[in-house]
Parts: C-alpha cells; sequence; structure tokens
C-alpha cells in the first residue's frame, strides 16, 4: 500500500472508531444494556426505572433507553416512587423536606429512616437507594428488635 492509501484507511478506521463510540453508552455505569444506535434493541418489559428530574417512572428498557440516549440520567436512588420529590442538586441547607415521622426503608438496611429529610440526606449524602419493597418494615423484621 502507499502512504497515501495507508493514510486514508487509518483515517476512515478513525472516524468508524468514532462513530461507534458515540453510538455505545457506557455500560459499567447502568445494570441495564443501552445502545443508542440503530436499530435500538430493546424489550416491551414493564421494569419500572427512575430518571432524574422526573416524578413518575418509566417502563421497560426501550422508555429508559430513549430517555438515556435523549441525554436524561437514570436516578439509581428510586425517588421517583416516593411521595415527594428529593432535591440532590442543592446544597444540604437550601434542600426543602417534610418533617414527618414516615419511617422510610433503604436498600441493605435493616433499620428505617424516619421522615422526607431524613430519607432525602440518605439519598443524597450517602447514594442510598429506596427500598421499594419496604423489607425492613415487614413483621420479621420489627419482631427482631
Amino acid at each position: 500500500m502507499t502512504t497515501t492509501t495507508l493514510s486514508t484507511v487509518m483515517l476512515l478506521m478513525l472516524l468508524v472508531a468514532l462513530a461507534l463510540g458515540s453510538v455505545i453508552v457506557d455500560e459499567k455505569q447502568y445494570p441495564f444494556r443501552v445502545n443508542c444506535g440503530w436499530p435500538r434493541i430493546c424489550t416491551p418489559d414493564l421494569i419500572r426505572y427512575c430518571i432524574k428530574g422526573r416524578l413518575n417512572p418509566v417502563y421497560g428498557s426501550c422508555e429508559i433507553q430513549e430517555a438515556i440516549c435523549n441525554g436524561e440520567d437514570w436516578d439509581p436512588s428510586k425517588s421517583c416512587f416516593l411521595p415527594y420529590p428529593v432535591f440532590c442538586d442543592l446544597p444540604h441547607e437550601e434542600r426543602p423536606c417534610y418533617l414527618d415521622l414516615s419511617p422510610w426503608c433503604l436498600e441493605g438496611r435493616s433499620e428505617p429512616v424516619h421522615g422526607h429529610c431524613e430519607l432525602q440526606d440518605a439519598i443524597c449524602n450517602e447514594n442510598a437507594v429506596f427500598d421499594v419493597s419496604h423489607s425492613c418494615l415487614t413483621e420479621t423484621s420489627l419482631s427482631v428488635r
């Protein structure tokens, strides 16, 4: 091959690599597959996912991929399943919260946190994840205490 042909081939390979890089999303940060290229491979399942800034969940791999590929961020805290919003984008002293005593479970913890303020602090400061199954409030876990 001549130098010009070799340079052209290398340039084409670089362009293909860049194009693929813009289609494939870093999967290490998601517990699910994300492909922003076409055709988009997804399943019409009913698994619920939270998107940062949205109050309601999206359903299935098609909707979560669409949101991520459109520049939205997945919310691993599952805060969209709460009856009130969580404001992690604000400094601690400026976060509005409701002063209540409701118990809330967090994944991996056997004891609940109490109230929206404590729950929000755990999600924002400790990257805690809301336990939608409320496993820390079951009769078995309450009777062990």
